[in-house]
């Protein structure tokens, strides 16, 4: 039997490890903007596979509120929107099973909505990637 423990995720934005994340089931996601084949069948039934270069896609993590790398997130989309763009590099690895998930050449797409209330909120940050590797589990 395996164990997952939610302490065992290390995720990296420029080297610099995220933390403060919010407790939910899905605090980090990370997923590609479209499918790595496509196929198209003739009209006879045979079928041909296109596989596509496409490896776009995104990290999407939640932090709490009172989390201090919201100051580094908005320090780094404020210097891309004011003409110092850096490409942002993000990591992330499970400790639990070895998966490792890699964005290369990627940006901040916007600030994360601000939500004040009674209640101290989350705050959703999306990192899109030119490339996102989802590589196995070490074997």
């Amino acid at each position: 039997m395996k164990t997952i423990q939610q302490s065992e995720l290390i995720l990296l934005v420029n080297g610099i490890a995220a933390s403060g994340f919010d407790e939910s089931d899905s605090v980090i996601i990370a997923d590609r903007f479209n499918d790595s084949a496509n196929h198209k069948i003739g009209l006879d039934g045979e079928m041909t596979l296109f596989i596509t270069n496409d490896r776009s896609g995104y990290v999407e993590f939640t932090l709490m509120q009172g989390s201090d790398f919201h100051n580094y997130l908005l320090t780094s989309i404020n210097a891309q929107e004011n003409g110092a763009f850096i490409p942002q590099f993000v990591q992330f690895k499970d400790g639990s099973t070895g998966e490792i998930i890699s964005g290369t050449q990627a940006y901040i797409n916007r600030p994360s909505p601000a939500r004040y209330g009674n209640a101290p909120t989350s705050r959703t940050w999306r990192i899109v990637c030119e490339r996102l590797d989802i590589l196995p589990t070490e074997v």
